[in-house]
């Protein structure tokens, strides 16, 4: 009788063990599927704006984030090393296909791997210091590493992104606001910002002609190309003189960066990165509040289809007083 109580013991252990493995195995496959698709629909946002695509990118991002608290929590440690490979990889599924020997990329997936880690620890100190399950206090020690690894994904994917012509439209939007806007510009160089390189270089050279007193088309066409020639060399970029002031800024941009080396680019992008390290700090005091709101209603349902349940445990914690 005691070896069958002790045979049912180890079939009941393990079966246990193996429905836990397989529920950890379906929140964490649940939560990569979330990436990827979130990745694709955000492609497909860069290649074609819509409504319905905005909303899709939306739902599987808020899906994947909101799962990796609770997912978190109930995993340990050694096992969510090996899901962290995957995790972290999934967001660049997409771009891995194409651009597996490009370093920028294994670089950021290092670091995407690197604040994921971080945190689950962040959050799973916060865990073990509380005896109540404060899902706010919890959840928000680690949202500001969630929030920045959904910038860096989602940075990265319009980087990689071939048609490129969503990025170069938008810089040219807003530098078209800028010079449009900007009074002090035209009052300083006297010139309009806004139009072709010719008509900004033509206006220029006529008010130094006239002031001068030397007149005449000729003189100012010829003044008008020997200055294109000399700010392509200055630039180390052809200037046709057709280009919008806007445009020719963002494709030189483009062209600059481009010919930079792999440490140079990596300087800039950090560099760019601490620049917005301040706003993100903002930012996550609302990203933190969606997380918290959109985890804790996940985690509910998940409780109420027993696929997680709470238990107390009895904790006797230990403090140093004067005797």
């Amino acid at each position: 009788m005691p070896n069958n109580s002790n045979l049912l013991n180890v079939y009941k252990l393990a079966y246990r063990d193996r429905t836990i493995f397989f529920k950890n195995s379906l929140l964490g496959i649940l939560i990569v599927v979330s990436f990827v698709f979130g990745s694709f629909f955000f492609l497909g946002l860069l290649k074609d704006f819509t409504i319905v695509n905005l909303i899709t990118t939306c739902i599987f991002w808020i899906i994947g984030l909101c799962l990796l608290p609770i997912f978190f929590l109930v995993l340990p440690l050694k096992n969510f090393l090996l899901w962290n490979l995957v995790i972290s990889t999934a967001p660049f599924i997409p771009l891995f296909f194409n651009h597996q020997g490009d370093k920028i990329l294994w670089l950021i997936w290092g670091i995407i791997f690197a604040l994921i880690l971080f945190s689950k620890a962040r959050i799973k100190i916060e865990y073990n210091a509380l005896i109540n399950l404060q899902w706010i206090r919890i959840v928000s020690k680690g949202s500001f590493h969630i929030l920045l690894v959904l910038v860096i994904a989602l940075s990265t994917l319009v980087y990689f992104q071939e048609n490129i012509a969503f990025i170069e439209q938008g810089g040219t939007k807003i530098l078209d606001s800028f010079f449009s806007r900007s009074a002090k510009l035209q009052s300083v160089f006297g010139i309009e910002a806004v139009g072709t390189i010719d008509e900004i270089l033509k206006s220029y050279i006529q008010k130094q002609t006239a002031e001068s007193g030397v007149l005449g088309s000729m003189v100012d066409q010829t003044l008008l190309e020997e200055t294109k020639s000399k700010l392509s060399q200055i630039l180390n970029y052809p200037v046709t003189g057709e280009e919008r002031t806007s445009s020719f800024i963002v494709k030189w941009l483009k062209f600059r960066w481009q010919n930079f080396s792999f440490a140079l680019k990596a300087i800039s992008a950090l560099f760019i990165f601490l620049i917005a390290f301040s706003l993100l700090k903002f930012l996550n005091i609302i990203f933190s509040i969606i997380l918290v709101a959109f985890s804790w209603v996940f985690l509910q349902i998940l409780l109420s289809l027993k696929y997680l349940k709470i238990k107390r445990i009895g904790i006797e914690k230990q403090e140093l007083i004067i005797g």
